[in-house]
């Protein structure tokens, strides 16, 4: 035992002193090529093309679950402690596994309450349940820093109305951007994703409201959308995308994130009924039906795969509007049994398919193989720095939030003043604060007894309407989309809310006792 733990100590030592030689060699064989690559960062540094590093990543989720516990009905007697019925479970994601690699586009369909929402938010990270079963990047669970990688674009498109869509960008730019990035080079990447992204015609236009007209339905989704590429997220995940926008224009912005996929990214969405056009576009679907799999595979394959189980698309339907119809049972005069059927075929489906799957797996590995001794000396060094800044870097200046609390009031700040800010406001606003100083030189006279029975009242009264102003807004704080997507310290937005908002409503309450905000 001991001459084998010799040898195999000798051959590890010798083992560790080839790898050495090979690292060696590699560097010495891609000199050429890392200094070409060293001075092509460096260029890229100097250069005010900036962006940010993406490293594409792979998404994995197997057998996702999520249930909800819905408590029985108490009996009516007070004394009584057991339940009349049992408690009932609700489930909303049972077994639901899927894998998206960079480059493709997976649809998620199926109807109304069939769990497409949900399991995008247990895929990002921003539900506030933890599910069962795993979601792995690129093989690993997620950590800390994984949400940095990962861009969410909400169903509501929740924009502050008075702000343009380059003003938009520039803050969500000053705001999520590492601050060591200059602020030239800030304001380019935000001329970038406007061109990019089509929005340059309408870059100066307010984004609006019922009340004041402003971009289009498509221009908000695209502003939507460009408001979260600003970070170069590895994976984008997007809920309905296309809800209330018109064929044409659906289609757009489909064909858009099918290009945003060609480049690199993971993207997945969340999608419903679309025409035969937009459902050409995706490279797989993910079709759900009350919380299941009904079929995951390549989009091209799935009105094959319905045939083969007898139910074959019509000539010239659209297949999407198809799928739909038979999970919703309408036109066949079936109800539950024909979606159960489909569910229970995709079981067995999944059974048959498990030996195929694991070999095509094996052969995306070496094909990944393959690829790994192809990429550059450079290529390899910025994966690497990468990783072991994710894993390891625990330094101050790595730490939540990309921007400090002072650049955030800042922003805020800013972003308030331009929320508030208007011809006709700015007017009334002036007359207010000339109304309150006259007012205040009540409390300068010399003579103070002629004025000292009104100074209490006024006093009272003055306070009174101060918090009539500011307690409307109280309970809207949380309605606001860069709170929900933690992109900033809690600390600051409640602090720039109590201090930038909250006073103009102040300066409204203290001389008329209402919002004149709501005026206009």
């Amino acid at each position: 035992m001991g001459h084998g733990e010799g040898r195999g100590e000798g051959s590890g030592g010798e083992n560790s002193v080839n790898v050495e030689k090979h690292l060696k060699s590699v560097v010495v064989d891609n000199g050429e090529a890392g200094d070409n690559e060293a001075k092509n960062m460096s260029s890229e540094r100097q250069s005010s093309k900036w962006s940010p590093y993406r490293r594409q990543m792979v998404l994995e989720w197997h057998n996702v679950n999520y249930s909800v516990a819905f408590p029985g009905k108490r009996s009516w007697n007070p004394f009584q402690k057991t339940e009349t019925q049992e408690s009932k479970k609700f489930t909303i994601l049972k077994n639901v596994s899927g894998l998206v690699r960079p480059g493709e586009l997976l649809a998620v369909m199926g109807p109304s309450g069939g769990g497409k929402t949900t399991l995008l938010n247990a895929l990002a990270g921003r539900a506030n349940f933890v599910p069962e079963g795993s979601i792995l990047f690129d093989g690993k669970p997620r950590v800390a820093d994984t949400r940095r990688k990962i861009g969410y674009v909400m169903q509501d498109d929740v924009f502050f109305t008075n702000l343009t869509v380059r003003q938009t960008l520039e803050i969500t730019a000053r705001l999520r951007l590492p601050r060591d990035v200059p602020h030239k080079q800030k304001m380019e990447r935000v001329d970038y994703i406007l061109q990019r992204l089509g929005l340059l015609r309408c870059q100066n236009t307010i984004i609006g409201d019922q009340f004041r007209k402003g971009i289009s339905g498509g221009e908000r989704k695209r502003t939507n959308i460009a408001d979260v590429l600003l970070v170069e997220p590895s994976i984008l995940i997007l809920d309905e995308p296309t809800s209330g926008l018109d064929s044409n224009t659906a289609l757009t912005v489909v064909r858009l994130l099918k290009e945003l996929a060609s480049e690199g990214r993971t993207v997945i969405t969340t999608i419903h009924q679309p025409n035969s056009m937009m459902f050409a576009e995706f490279d797989k679907l993910l079709l759900l039906a009350s919380g299941q799999t009904v079929y995951y595979g390549p989009a091209k394959e799935a009105v094959s795969y319905f045939s083969r189980l007898g139910y074959e698309c019509p000539y010239g339907f659209n297949p999407a509007d198809y799928f739909i119809a038979l999970l919703t049972n309408e036109d066949f005069g079936q109800s539950e049994p024909i979606r159960q059927k489909l569910i229970d075929a995709w079981k067995g489906y999944e059974l048959d398919a498990d030996l195929d799957y694991k070999v095509s797996e094996e052969k995306h590995e070496l094909q990944l193989a393959e690829a790994e001794q192809h990429r550059t000396f450079g290529q390899v060094v910025k994966d690497y720095v990468a990783d072991v800044r994710s894993e390891f870097d625990t330094s101050p200046e790595s730490g939540k939030y990309p921007t400090t609390f002072l650049d955030q009031l800042r922003v805020l700040a800013w972003r308030a003043y331009l929320q508030k800010k208007g011809k006709l406001f700015e007017k009334l606003t002036i007359f207010q604060g000339c109304v309150c100083c006259t007012n205040s030189f009540v409390y300068l006279v010399p003579n103070p007894s002629r004025y000292q029975l009104f100074n209490g009242p006024y006093g009272c009264s003055l306070l009174c309407w101060i918090i009539l102003g500011i307690l409307y807004h109280v309970p809207s704080l949380d309605d606001f989309t860069n709170r929900k997507a933690r992109s900033l310290k809690g600390a600051g937005f409640r602090c720039i809310q109590a201090f930038c908002i909250l006073s103009w409503e102040s300066a409204s309450g203290s001389t008329f006792g209402f919002d004149l905000s709501l005026l206009f």
